[in-house]
């Protein structure tokens, strides 16, 4: 658990609701990555990083494993989409609402179009998307 200032308390870790990393690949550095098997309760999963999707779109999606956003792209890994997605699963947004709202997020970072932007994320929404989301 994580101890809050105003001491509200967040589950963290494998009992968190949604991971999420944004920064370097370190996938694109080692040869090989054995996932964990899946754990028992559903998780969100966000990676924000360059070609994330090449390294996460098969092993991620399992019935407890939900890839909410990915990338298909070199990019400026940064907290806007991270937050952007967090948000939109929070209000019970879909995975095409959480896309969309990454890149305008990410957008607003880097000083330019959402539109520009958009192909960099993906998840089950995204018709470029190749694994059937988990049930």
């Amino acid at each position: 658990e994580l101890e809050l200032p105003d001491h509200r308390r967040l589950t963290t870790g494998g009992s968190a609701h949604i991971v999420a990393y944004s920064g370097h690949n370190r996938l694109m550095d080692v040869d090989a990555f054995t996932w964990p098997a899946p754990s028992k309760h559903v998780i969100g999963a966000i990676a924000v990083a360059c070609l994330t999707a090449d390294y996460m779109e098969a092993p991620v999606p399992a019935p407890t494993r939900v890839p909410l956003l990915l990338t298909r792209d070199f990019l400026f890994a940064n907290a806007a989409p991270v937050e952007a997605t967090i948000l939109a699963v929070a209000t019970g947004q879909g995975f095409a609402a959480i896309r969309r709202d990454a890149a305008a997020a990410y957008a607003l970072v880097q000083e330019t179009s959402a539109k520009r932007v958009f192909g960099a994320f993906t998840n089950p929404a995204d018709r470029r998307w190749r694994v059937a989301p988990a049930q």
